[in-house]
């Protein structure tokens, strides 16, 4: 059922004083997903919304044409309802939490544990969110490392390789891809692994000690050596965790802070009575409450949900969200507000981290403001229309050598990397070290997608050099019609000068703005080497195995995928490149032939 916004407050009295969800919609796309136990009465405090009510509220009703109603047999109902379609339409005015890393356990024959920042789905298992990419990526390594799970990324189930690689001669995986372990023992490391993760440490190290104990009283010291060094790096991940009980217990804290139409979390996870992680998020402030509608997002499907989640605020519909979590969890949850004991100690540890949170976000705010101040200043000096720049894009030239002179080109969007508009450039028309040359060619390629419509031009175009550079790129522009283009040049020195285009000395710019152009143009750089690189390792590729006897493109790319580089392909020995599919005998004796002459030939002095 549907009601148009302009007529709800007309008949919001036909609206049921029944159980369910509502969706706000604008031009039939959900903006706000809500439950009520009383659709009638929550959608009647929208016709009349109370004094003080927050602007998100008000400007999600400005933004709204329509309301649809859904009922549910009860509250519980309700709220999945709502978690599903949250989930499924993420609509404008509810809560996003996107965009944290997750552990990711896929769900083949032989699992992948390895962290993502993929939206969680069906068709594996999701561990997180998490705040600390850079900590959890170490963490899934060693935890990797120590069970010897697999961290390659081939489709076991259906096509995998003819070898083990490195890593099981290593001693790191043990090697599922060949069949060197069982399915049921792998899902057990597997298993292991991820209640690792999540914190159920005791009961690993115990089972750990005891197999290692096992074995060198059968006299296996070599399987008791791997034990050891296993429960070694396990213990390194688990290093610097304080125990906040000495109970071995689960519990979650979470506390939030709305300022300035936004909401503030900070969760602290507790396993086994150890504090194992601290997730933080901020997110614009939602229409209805923040805590429940946190849960929402937080928790999904298979998520590492605790019997108990103490709060510091009391949440609307407590009774249907712990009938909602304790779905999701298979077990009863409760969410507890206590006031003394640990548990209360643990609160005013989240409530610490929240206040520093906060602050932190508040002046990272005001250092924003500077920023703004000096893409302020940039937009000046290049004579950018609108007082600042939004997208800036510079060129840079790699031509080490004579030869395979590549040119990229890197986009900052407000100061921020947007990498999927970054470009590479095979310099077509230039030949030798030209870098004018080379500029100029790939503003004209650049500039003539912008002319089709294909692309968008940037507020300000840079390119690395000075005042040859710039007036290449000068004369490239003005030849497809882009007379008004802000552009400029970057010129290396101490302090670096800023070359405009139409002037002929350098820009009076602050350090702050050369600062900023300077770290472009160090990522302009990167990726010009990065590509020139690849080009060369292309280059060598075909020079050696191009025109083997017996060797084809099929044969090529079935060496290279095996093997990984012409480096390992040199060490290796006729058998081994024998036994590669699609390879036979001549042709593998070819392969090592040519080869060992190249070597022969460059190899020495």
């Amino acid at each position: 059922m549907e009601y148009p916004l302009d007529e709800l407050a007309a008949r919001v009295v036909e609206v049921p004083d029944e159980t369910g969800v509502y969706i706000f919609k604008a031009d039939g796309v959900p903006v706000y997903v809500g439950k009520a136990a009383s659709l009638r009465k929550r959608l009647s405090s929208y016709v009349n919304p109370p004094a003080g009510v927050d602007p998100k509220t008000l400007a999600m009703l400005e933004a709204a044409d329509s309301v649809e109603v859904i009922f549910t047999r009860t509250e519980a109902e309700a709220l999945l309802l709502e978690a599903n379609l949250i989930a499924r339409y993420d609509p404008k005015y509810n809560i996003a939490l996107h965009g944290f890393p997750y552990v990711k356990v896929t769900k083949e024959t032989y699992p992948l544990v390895a962290v993502t920042r993929e939206t969680p789905v069906k068709n594996a298992r999701f561990l997180g969110p998490f705040t600390d990419a850079t900590n959890l990526r170490r963490n899934v390594y060693l935890v990797n490392r120590a069970f010897g799970l697999r961290t390659c990324h081939y489709d076991l189930d259906r096509r995998p390789p003819a070898r083990a690689c490195l890593d099981y001669e290593m001693g790191l995986c043990v090697a599922p891809c060949v069949g060197a372990v069982a399915t049921t023992e792998y899902g057990e490391l597997v298993g292991d692994a991820v209640r690792f993760i999540l914190g159920k440490r005791t009961a690993i190290f115990r089972d750990i000690e005891s197999r290692m104990k096992k074995a060198s009283g059968d006299l296996r010291f070599e399987d008791a050596g791997k034990l050891r060094d296993m429960l070694q790096a396990l213990r390194e991940v688990a290093r610097g965790q304080v125990a906040v009980t000495p109970k071995k217990v689960d519990r979650d804290a979470i506390v939030y802070e709305a300022a300035d139409e936004k909401v503030y979390y900070v969760a602290l996870r507790v396993r086994e009575g150890q504090l194992v992680d601290r997730f933080t998020a901020v997110a614009v402030a939602p229409a209805g409450d923040p805590l429940e509608e946190f849960f929402l997002s937080h928790y999904g499907d298979e998520s590492d949900i605790p019997p108990v989640i103490i709060v510091g605020r009391k949440i609307d519909g407590k009774e249907s969200v712990e009938e909602y979590l304790t779905g999701l969890r298979g077990g009863p949850v409760s969410i507890e507000k206590p006031s003394r004991g640990w548990t209360a100690r643990l609160l005013d540890t989240a409530r610490k981290n929240l206040r520093f949170f906060v602050e932190s976000r508040t002046l990272a705010a005001a250092r924003r403001g500077d920023f703004d101040k000096t893409l302020e200043e940039l937009a000046k000096a290049c004579g950018v229309p609108g007082g600042t720049v939004g997208t800036i894009e510079m060129v840079d030239v790699s031509n080490i050598g004579p030869t395979a002179v590549v040119g990229s080109l890197v986009t900052f969007d407000g100061g921020v990397p947007d990498k999927s508009r970054y470009r590479r450039y095979r310099i077509k028309t230039v030949r030798g070290q030209d870098d004018v040359g080379a500029i100029s060619e790939i503003v004209k390629r650049r500039f003539a997608r912008v002319r089709s419509e294909e692309d968008e031009a940037p507020d300000l175009f840079v390119v690395d050099g000075g005042k040859g550079q710039l007036s290449a790129a000068d004369e490239a522009l003005a030849g497809l019609g882009f007379d008004n283009q802000p552009a400029a040049a970057l010129a290396k020195g101490d302090p670096d000068a800023l070359y405009v285009r139409g002037r002929s000395k350098p820009a009076r710019v602050s350090e702050r703005v050369l600062l900023i152009l300077g770290r472009i143009r160090d990522e302009a750089h990167r990726f010009a080497v990065a590509y020139h690189r690849k080009m060369r390792g292309r280059r060598t590729t075909k020079s050696i195995l191009d025109d083997v006897p017996g060797v084809g493109p099929k044969r090529k790319r079935a060496l290279l995928r095996h093997f990984g580089s012409v480096e390992t392909l040199a060490r290796v020995t006729v058998d081994e490149l024998a036994a590669v599919a699609g390879m036979n005998r001549p042709a593998a004796e070819a392969v090592f032939a040519r080869l060992h002459g190249v070597s022969g030939e460059d190899g020495d002095e």
